[in-house]
């Protein structure tokens, strides 16, 4: 039989313990480790924005001051060299109008008009030699709806050159309306002779056995010559 064991529970048994007044707190432990962050939560709604401000703009600023003048201008060069006159194509006209003699007509042959006119026409005019560019005009106040019409020049020996070509059927035709004939035209002509040259018109119907009186009517021509060389 331990009788130790028996002694002791015995004791423990039998004691009283005494219940008084509870004793000053210890001294307190050491902090634990700190444990893991928790998770993020979800981002809360955004709220209503909010009323705009008021603007306002800043006074204006005063104007700086100006910045100082440039250099003076330098003084002008001397003027180039004068260049090359190019070449000058004067230019020479002769108009003139004419009343044909009462009782005159043509018909299916060429007739020369300034030959018919009732007092001497003022058609010549002085050229020399060379190629000629020339514009001319027409009208008539008589109508002839298949009338055409060519030009000469008499230098007062023969009719050099033709303006278009009788002998080969070259022509201006002219327009024509209910009272009047119109033409106009341009060619170039060669001219041999230094000199005064008459400005002959000539005309006929292509209509067979048309006759067309002119008498008492008038013609109104203007040509004008610019030299090429």
């Amino acid at each position: 039989m331990n009788l130790g064991m028996y002694l002791g529970n015995r004791r423990c048994c039998i004691n009283n313990i005494v219940n008084g007044v509870t004793g000053p707190q210890g001294a307190q432990g050491l902090y634990g480790p700190i444990g893991d962050i928790g998770l993020t939560g979800y981002t809360g709604a955004q709220g209503p924005e909010g009323v705009t401000g008021l603007c306002y703009r800043g006074a204006k600023g005063s104007v700086g001051y100006r910045g100082p003048q440039g250099g003076l201008t330098g003084d002008a060069g001397p003027p180039g060299p004068k260049g090359t006159a190019g070449p000058y194509n004067a230019s020479v006209n002769v108009n003139f109008s004419f009343t044909i003699s009462n009782g005159q007509s043509y018909s299916n042959s060429f007739i020369e008009l300034t030959n018919l006119a009732t007092a001497p026409v003022s058609n010549t005019i002085s050229l020399t030699s060379g190629n000629y560019v020339i514009q001319y005009q027409l009208s008539e106040n008589w109508a002839d709806l298949n009338s055409v019409f060519y030009i000469e020049f008499y230098d007062g020996v023969s009719t050099y050159p033709y303006v278009f070509n009788p002998t080969n059927s070259s022509y201006l035709v002219l327009s024509a309306n209910e009272t009047n004939l119109f033409g106009i035209g341009n060619d170039f002509v060669n001219l041999l002779s230094s000199t005064s040259y008459a400005v002959r018109l000539y005309q006929k119907t292509t209509e067979p056995g048309t006759t067309i009186p002119i008498g008492g009517k008038t013609v109104y021509f203007s040509i004008t010559f610019t030299k090429l060389s």
